[in-house]
């Protein structure tokens, strides 16, 4: 018996285990953290399921706080919908009670966690559970990551479609996931700069095609109605600040006002994709990539920094991965 083989396999197992528990505590944490500042646990879900109720009951989609007025996101939790109307289509199996919420987090936490095992196997080869613990771990202590899972917020499941990204070939199929990104929360739209890197301007041609097509189907259902409130409400949208909550336009709303504090975070988002097309190096672009997406947020919760979390899990994955292949390329000789 191979008993130093035994004990990494039983040692890599204990560091799965350990990092499962982690995760657990984690989001046990974050519930807590969520609680102490009048916030629920998948309170973000429930805003999405109360949204695709108002809308099959034929009540309006977005509060009137939204499209009457200026207002912060946190102000309509619960009561307001903050994506486009043609997301409500595609956010509708997932807000029937239990069962929705259950399929909700699967499916985000599941994106998240395949995204980063296909991280660790192209970037080391394989993945073993002591890989895959020690990844857990390292999600665990960052608390981004509780918050995105007890929250119930989508950005769980799009920093699980970044960790894809890097590892995925197909121009096509990430420009289409982009475009269908859009249709969920915007800004998700700017992933089609990365097969645009290799594709050019196709990537987002097949990205905007997709959105564009999503949108033509769901409008009979959703109605023109809708997306005019839609375009008062992303509007009125004032920045957030708060010590949870610092972007690029609240830092510069008390300066230049809400209007051009959003405009400086889109200026500086679309010239962070200009770097993403230009830029010779993979790992400098995906890194500007990520920037791209938080620039023009203005509602920073802690779940938006999972995609530098992702980043960071790139490049360390690199390193140690470029490490081992040499150690094995000078061994024989």
């Amino acid at each position: 018996m191979d008993f130093r083989r035994l004990a990494r396999t039983i040692g890599g197992w204990s560091v799965l285990a350990l990092g499962v528990a982690a995760a657990v505590l984690a989001g046990m944490r974050a519930e807590q953290q969520l609680t102490a500042i009048n916030f629920n646990a998948f309170d973000d879900w429930r805003t999405y399921a109360r949204a695709v109720e108002r809308w099959l009951a034929g009540e309006p989609i977005y509060a009137p706080a939204q499209v009457f007025g200026p207002y912060e996101l946190r102000d309509t939790l619960l009561t307001g919908f903050t994506y486009p109307p043609a997301a409500l289509p595609l956010f509708a199996p997932f807000a029937t009670g239990t069962a929705g919420l259950i399929a909700w987090i699967a499916i985000n936490l599941g994106a998240f966690i395949l995204g980063v095992v296909a991280v660790l196997r192209h970037e080391l080869g394989r993945v073993g559970p002591l890989a895959l613990g020690v990844a857990l771990i390292a999600a665990a202590a960052f608390p981004p990551f509780g918050n995105a899972v007890v929250s119930g917020n989508l950005n769980l499941g799009i920093a699980g479609l970044l960790a894809w990204l890097w590892v995925l070939r197909a121009d096509r199929l990430t420009a289409g996931f982009a475009g269908i990104g859009a249709v969920l929360k915007i800004f998700p739209g700017l992933l089609a700069a990365w097969p645009a890197r290799h594709s050019g301007w196709r990537g987002f041609v097949i990205a905007a095609g997709t959105t564009l097509a999503v949108i033509l189907i769901t409008l009979p259902f959703v109605g023109a109605p809708a997306w005019v409130d839609f375009g008062h409400a992303l509007r009125n949208a004032q920045p957030e600040c708060s010590v949870q909550s610092v972007s690029i336009a609240c830092g510069l709303d008390g300066v230049l006002g809400p209007a051009a504090a959003r405009l400086v975070g889109a200026v500086v988002s679309l010239a962070l994709v200009v770097v993403v097309l230009r830029v010779r190096s993979p790992f400098l672009a995906y890194a500007a990539l990520a920037g791209a997406l938080l620039a023009p947020v203005v509602d920073m919760h802690p779940h938006y920094w999972l995609f530098a979390w992702v980043v960071a899990l790139v490049g360390v994955a690199r390193i140690i991965g470029r490490r081992t292949r040499r150690r094995l390329t000078v061994a024989p000789a």
